[in-house]
C-alpha cells in the first residue's frame, strides 16, 4: 500500500518520525507530501493520507498569507475527496497553542472533521471533545490510538553517564527537577520559577532547558528569576542531550495550560525513560494505566493552577526526601507500561487495522 504522512518529519517533535517508522514496519510505503505532489503517479496511487497539525497556521504568517494558505489547504482536501484518497486526521490538542488565527483554526478543523474518512484521537477525552462539538453521529469515525513510546529511538544511559550529567549540573547529591521543551506561554514556566524560589534552602535544583523564539517572553522570565537554584539551557536541545537530561532528572515539571493542551509528547518521552512528572490531568495522562505513578493534579481556573501545581511538586519533594530512589522506582513502572502498551509495533498494528477497515469500506462514515 502507498500512503502519505504529513508532516513526515519535524525537528521539534518526534511524533511523526515514530509514526512513519511504525507504518513502515507494517509493510506500508510512506512518503512525504512534497514527494507525492511532484510525482502525480504516486499521489494518484495513494489510498490514504495522514494529516497532522493541518489546522494550524504559523504565527509568522501575515493575515493575507494565512488566508491564502487556508484556501490552498481547503482545495487540497477537496482534491483528496475527488481522487478517492481517504484522509486520516489526527487530533493532537484542544486547539492550537497561542494561536494568532483562531477563526481559521476552527474553520479548518471543521473541514478536516467533515472531509476525513477517519479521525485518530490520541486519548479518550479527545474523542469526547469531538463528539460534543460535532455530534454523536460521528463517533463511528473516531478511533483512539495513543501516542507511541520512544523506547525504539532512545538509548538508556548507564548510571555512570547519568551521574556525570548530574555532576555537571551541580546536582550530585541533590534532587533535580527539569523542564524540557519549547519555552512558550502556555507551558507556564513562571510557575516553575515561583516554586524554585519557595524551595531555596532545600537540596533541590531546577533546570529549564529548551528553545524560546519569543525574546520578549524570555526577557520577562529572566526578570522574574531571582533564585540561585535555577539553571538555564536556552537553545534547541538535540535529541541525545534531551534524553540525558530526562534520565538525569528525578522529576519533570510540566505545568501545561489545560485550555489548549490535550496530549504531551514529553510525558511519553519521560515515561519511556523511566522518569515521573508533575503534570495536569490532561487527556493523554488520564489514559495511563498506572496514573498513580505520575504526580497529576486538576484545576478549575488559573487562580488555583499554581497552588495545585506547587502542592504536587511539594509532595514529590517530600517523597524524595524520605527515599531518594522512590521516584526512579515509580518511573520504572511507567517505562514498563510504555514498552508493553505503547511500542512502535503495537501502535503500528493498530494503524494497519485502521487502514484495512478503510480499504474495505467504500465510505467509513457518512457526511452529516
Amino acid at each position: 500500500m502507498n500512503t502519505i504522512y504529513s508532516p513526515y518529519h519535524l525537528a521539534y517533535n518526534t511524533y511523526s518520525d515514530l509514526m512513519v517508522d511504525a507504518l513502515k514496519k507494517q509493510g506500508i510505503r510512506v512518503e512525504k507530501l512534497s514527494y507525492a505532489l511532484k510525482r502525480p503517479w504516486y499521489l494518484l496511487s495513494t489510498k490514504i493520507i495522514n494529516l497532522n497539525f493541518y489546522e494550524n497556521f504559523s504565527k509568522d504568517f501575515s493575515t493575507g498569507k494565512a488566508y491564502a494558505v487556508y484556501m490552498l489547504k481547503s482545495l487540497f482536501l477537496a482534491f483528496c475527496n475527488l481522487a478517492h484518497i481517504k484522509i486520516i486526521y489526527t487530533m493532537h490538542n484542544r486547539k492550537q497553542h497561542d494561536s494568532k488565527f483562531p477563526v481559521l483554526n476552527k474553520k479548518m478543523e471543521k473541514k478536516l472533521v467533515k472531509k476525513s474518512s477517519a479521525i485518530v484521537s490520541l486519548c479518550i477525552e479527545g474523542k469526547n471533545i469531538l463528539s460534543s462539538k460535532y455530534g454523536t453521529d460521528m463517533l463511528d469515525k473516531i478511533v483512539v490510538i495513543p501516542h507511541p513510546a520512544y523506547t525504539s529511538v532512545i538509548q538508556v544511559q548507564s548510571d555512570e553517564e547519568i551521574q556525570h550529567v548530574r555532576e555537571k549540573l551541580g546536582c550530585k547529591n541533590k534532587m533535580l527537577c527539569v523542564f524540557l521543551g519549547a519555552i512558550c506561554p502556555y507551558k507556564n514556566i513562571e510557575m516553575i520559577l515561583k516554586v524554585a524560589k519557595e524551595c531555596e534552602g532545600k537540596d533541590v535544583e531546577f533546570l529549564i532547558a529548551g528553545n524560546c523564539q519569543d525574546k520578549r517572553y524570555l526577557d520577562g522570565l529572566n526578570s522574574q528569576c531571582t533564585s540561585s537554584n535555577i539553571k538555564w539551557d536556552i537553545r534547541f536541545v538535540p535529541e541525545d542531550e534531551a534524553n540525558y537530561y530526562v534520565q538525569a532528572a528525578d522529576l519533570l515539571l510540566l505545568p501545561y495550560n489545560k485550555e489548549s493542551s490535550l496530549n504531551s509528547g514529553t510525558v511519553f518521552l519521560a515515561a519511556s525513560l523511566g522518569t515521573t512528572c508533575v503534570i495536569p490531568n490532561i487527556g493523554s495522562v488520564q489514559d495511563f494505566r498506572h496514573r498513580e505513578a505520575l504526580y497529576t493534579y486538576d484545576y478549575e481556573n488559573e487562580m488555583d493552577h499554581y497552588s495545585n501545581f506547587r502542592d504536587s511538586v511539594g509532595k514529590a519533594i517530600r517523597d524524595y526526601e524520605m527515599d531518594g530512589r522512590c521516584l526512579k522506582r515509580i518511573g520504572g513502572v511507567l517505562r514498563s507500561e510504555m514498552m508493553r502498551y505503547h511500542s512502535v509495533d503495537c501502535i503500528g498494528r493498530r494503524y494497519a487495522e485502521l487502514y484495512s477497515k478503510l480499504e474495505t469500506r467504500k465510505r467509513f462514515w457518512k457526511d452529516y
